[in-house]
Protein backbone atom coordinates (compact mmCIF):
# COMPACT_ATOMS: atom_id res chain seq x y z
CA UNK A 1 0.00 0.00 0.00
CA UNK A 2 2.25 2.88 -1.24
CA UNK A 3 0.14 5.67 -1.28
CA UNK A 4 -1.11 4.83 2.47
CA UNK A 5 -2.15 8.27 4.45
CA UNK A 6 -4.97 8.32 7.36
CA UNK A 7 -7.23 9.93 4.16
CA UNK A 8 -6.75 6.51 2.10
CA UNK A 9 -7.39 4.51 5.19
CA UNK A 10 -10.03 5.95 6.20
CA UNK A 11 -11.74 5.88 2.78
CA UNK A 12 -10.48 2.78 2.07
CA UNK A 13 -12.14 0.89 5.70
CA UNK A 14 -15.53 2.43 4.80
CA UNK A 15 -15.31 0.64 1.23
CA UNK A 16 -15.03 -2.64 3.20
CA UNK A 17 -18.03 -1.77 5.23
CA UNK A 18 -20.20 -1.00 1.81
CA UNK A 19 -18.16 -2.45 -1.46
CA UNK A 20 -19.89 -2.09 -4.88
CA UNK A 21 -20.56 -5.89 -6.39
CA UNK A 22 -19.41 -5.30 -9.65
CA UNK A 23 -15.96 -4.03 -8.48
CA UNK A 24 -12.38 -5.77 -8.47
CA UNK A 25 -10.06 -4.05 -5.88
CA UNK A 26 -6.50 -4.92 -5.84
CA UNK A 27 -4.18 -3.70 -3.18
CA UNK A 28 -0.56 -4.13 -2.98
CA UNK A 29 1.14 -4.39 1.07
CA UNK A 30 4.67 -4.43 1.19
CA UNK A 31 5.54 -5.60 4.61
CA UNK A 32 5.42 -2.99 7.49
CA UNK A 33 2.96 -1.61 10.04
CA UNK A 34 1.53 0.82 7.85
CA UNK A 35 -1.14 -0.37 6.28
CA UNK A 36 -1.31 -3.77 8.42
CA UNK A 37 -4.62 -2.28 9.87
CA UNK A 38 -6.14 -2.17 6.91
CA UNK A 39 -4.17 -5.49 5.43
CA UNK A 40 -6.06 -6.86 8.55
CA UNK A 41 -9.51 -5.42 8.01
CA UNK A 42 -9.64 -7.32 4.30
CA UNK A 43 -8.57 -10.08 6.36
CA UNK A 44 -11.30 -10.30 9.00
CA UNK A 45 -14.08 -9.26 6.21
CA UNK A 46 -13.27 -12.76 4.61
CA UNK A 47 -11.61 -11.42 1.37
CA UNK A 48 -9.05 -13.45 -0.62
CA UNK A 49 -5.79 -12.52 0.23
CA UNK A 50 -2.86 -13.65 -1.75
CA UNK A 51 0.96 -13.69 -0.49
CA UNK A 52 3.32 -13.46 -3.51
CA UNK A 53 6.95 -13.89 -3.10
CA UNK A 54 9.18 -11.91 -5.80
CA UNK A 55 10.39 -14.12 -8.52
CA UNK A 56 14.07 -12.26 -9.22
CA UNK A 57 15.58 -14.82 -11.39
CA UNK A 58 14.55 -15.12 -15.33
CA UNK A 59 13.56 -18.86 -15.18
CA UNK A 60 11.06 -18.25 -12.17
CA UNK A 61 9.73 -16.22 -13.95
CA UNK A 62 9.38 -18.32 -17.56
CA UNK A 63 7.97 -20.73 -15.35
CA UNK A 64 5.59 -19.13 -13.48
CA UNK A 65 4.47 -18.11 -16.92
CA UNK A 66 4.21 -21.46 -18.22
CA UNK A 67 2.15 -22.53 -14.90
CA UNK A 68 -0.10 -19.68 -15.60
CA UNK A 69 -0.82 -20.61 -18.82
CA UNK A 70 -1.05 -24.39 -18.34
CA UNK A 71 -3.38 -23.77 -15.19
CA UNK A 72 -5.68 -21.82 -17.83
CA UNK A 73 -5.88 -24.91 -19.95
CA UNK A 74 -3.58 -23.24 -22.69
CA UNK A 75 0.01 -23.73 -24.11
CA UNK A 76 2.31 -20.91 -25.10
CA UNK A 77 5.65 -21.33 -26.79
CA UNK A 78 9.11 -20.31 -25.65
CA UNK A 79 9.33 -17.05 -27.95
CA UNK A 80 5.83 -15.64 -26.59
CA UNK A 81 7.24 -16.07 -22.73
Amino acid sequence: LEAMNDAFLSDALAYLAHPEEDVVLVLRHSGGTRGKKLLDAVKSAGWPVVECQPLKKDVDKSAFVVSEFRAGGRRIDGEAV
